[in-house]
């Protein structure tokens, strides 16, 4: 079998090791994981049963929650992405949103390219439309 980028080695309970064809994506965390230590980022993606729980962590992520509601709030009349039941879900909103030509603000945006997967607090849709290439008018219905 030939190695892929998707791919990673992990131990069973026996010391064995299991291939997982599971991806280990990029993500804002990850790369934050990498920059306090590269083991860090390497044992979460790898050996996530050693993690140990940070009590810290939840008030981060609310937080980040907060300032995400926040945004939204500077930036009124956009639709909100649900990522329920997982991310596939929000990727399939945000692409259908974007090929119905949504022209609001998309909060929580998901994206995924080559394995980077992203969500914007606030995806600004700004889109144009040209008469003649000369006139510019907004898709909001302004003329």
């Amino acid at each position: 079998m030939g190695f892929n980028r998707s791919m990673f080695c992990s131990s069973d309970q026996s010391g064995g090791l299991l291939m997982s064809t599971r991806k280990a994506g990029l993500s804002k965390s990850r790369i934050a994981a990498f920059e306090q230590c590269a083991k860090r980022l390497w044992l979460s993606t790898h050996r996530p049963d050693l993690k140990e729980e940070d009590p810290a962590a939840s008030v981060r992520f609310a937080t980040g929650n907060e300032v995400g509601r926040i945004a939204r709030d500077f930036s009124t009349g956009g639709i909100l992405v649900d990522a329920q039941p997982d991310l596939a879900a929000s990727l399939a909103q945000t692409r259908q949103l974007l090929a119905d030509g949504h022209c609001a603000p998309i909060y929580e945006a998901t994206f995924q390219h080559d394995g980077i997967l992203i969500q914007a607090d606030v995806f600004p849709v700004t889109a144009f439309e040209t008469d003649s290439g000369v006139l510019l008018k907004e898709c909001f219905g302004s003329s």
